[in-house]
């Protein structure tokens, strides 16, 4: 018989782009200016992305392949502003999106697509080479996020469906960076409904500067989640670290973060029993759990959420888990946060059913998840 407690995993995969330029695509020498290829988000018309306010609908991008849901820019044209002196060249967006603007002096500029009047950003162009416009577009986002507290058999367990819910509605409808979502609770999230999303996922990423966020809340124990037709006795039914690990593994982009609310959680990150070092194999891979392999984790009726989750909410609908103000919330600093604050919450960490985040970093694990 297995152990069994609750659990919110999130899984996220962090990734950046940048970019800008006029021909049809980038070409050799030794010249001072800025380059880059600009999309727009598809369901988006001409008409609406003149005025649109969300930022997402335009992307500025090093990419010479469009991210899913997004199209080349076409015969647009791209100023770029000196931001000391004032002075302006500009440059004309080809059929792929790409622009070249040559002849700058070295210093800051400012980005924008006259015809689009939210659509600027900010780069810095250095002597005698072509600098891609940056900022704007560090990746697309993909968030699978899972809520359990319905289970197979009439089990019911209070906090994980709405524990995804709020996650959802603050990760990917709360956030500036561009994203693709989608929401599984209860009887939806099935073992194999929960792989065919990932595989989803993976098969609409095109860039190795994309990345993933799957949140799951449910019950979980030593090395494993439980979706909903997990019946609690064999393997075959549970997702193991080292499953999930191979399913998420495929995915195109540099950085995946996993976030584990449950109890046993920090032991999704240590690679045993089933397969050493499953997510510390990569270093893509970096996990951020709600408690250590040997601690429980707590449903608060009074917060409405886990204590964990409660203070994920917080960090990121407060933006005080952007510890260092530059408008981007990373995995490391949720994990500074959320230490912090259940240190105060549990009495300085001296309630006897206290439990307290682990963070294993892997080589992402300051990318931005979370920008507002």
């Amino acid at each position: 018989m297995r152990r069994i407690a609750y659990c919110l995993a999130v899984l996220l995969l962090a990734f950046a782009l940048t970019g800008c330029e006029i021909t049809p695509g980038p070409g050799p020498g030794l010249t001072t200016g800025i380059e880059g290829y600009i999309y727009v988000r598809a369901s988006v018309s001409p008409a609406a992305a003149e005025n649109s306010e969300d930022q997402g609908d335009v992307l500025f991008s090093a990419s010479e392949v469009p991210p899913y849901g997004y199209v080349a820019l076409r015969n647009a044209v791209v100023q770029a502003r000196n931001d000391y002196s004032g002075q302006t060249k500009s440059g004309r967006t080809g059929n792929n999106g790409y622009f070249r603007i040559t002849g700058l002096a070295s210093g800051p500029y400012t980005v924008r697509v006259l015809s689009l009047r939210n659509a600027a950003t900010s780069t810095y162009v250095y002597a005698n080479q072509m600098s891609w416009v940056v900022r704007n577009f560090e990746g697309m986002a993909y968030y699978l996020v899972i809520g359990i507290s319905s289970y197979s058999g009439d089990r019911y367990y209070p906090g994980p469906a709405q524990d995804a819910e709020a996650i959802y509605n603050t990760l990917h409808g709360g956030n500036m960076l561009a994203g693709y979502g989608k929401l599984l609770k209860n009887s939806q999230a099935t073992k194999a409904n929960i792989k065919r999303e990932i595989d989803n996922l993976i098969s609409m990423a095109r860039s190795p500067h994309d990345y993933l966020v799957i949140y799951f809340s449910g019950l979980s124990g030593s090395d494993y989640l439980s979706p909903y037709d997990d019946n609690g006795q064999t393997w075959s039914t549970a997702i193991t670290d080292a499953e999930l690990e191979s399913w998420v593994k495929f995915f195109p982009g540099d950085s995946v973060t996993l976030i584990v609310d449950g109890s046993f959680s920090e032991t999704m990150a240590d690679g045993k029993p089933f397969q050493p070092f499953a997510f510390r194999k990569d270093w893509r891979y970096t996990v951020l759990a709600g408690a250590r392999k040997n601690q429980r984790v707590n449903y608060d009726n009074k917060l409405g959420h886990s204590v964990f989750t409660h203070f994920l909410l917080m960090g990121l609908q407060t933006r005080n888990a952007d510890l260092n103000r530059d408008g981007n919330i990373t995995a490391y600093e949720l994990y500074e946060y959320t230490k912090e604050e259940m240190y105060w919450y549990y009495d300085r960490n001296r309630a006897s059913d206290y439990h307290e985040p682990y963070i294993y970093e892997g080589y992402y694990g300051d990318t931005p998840i979370f920008r507002y």
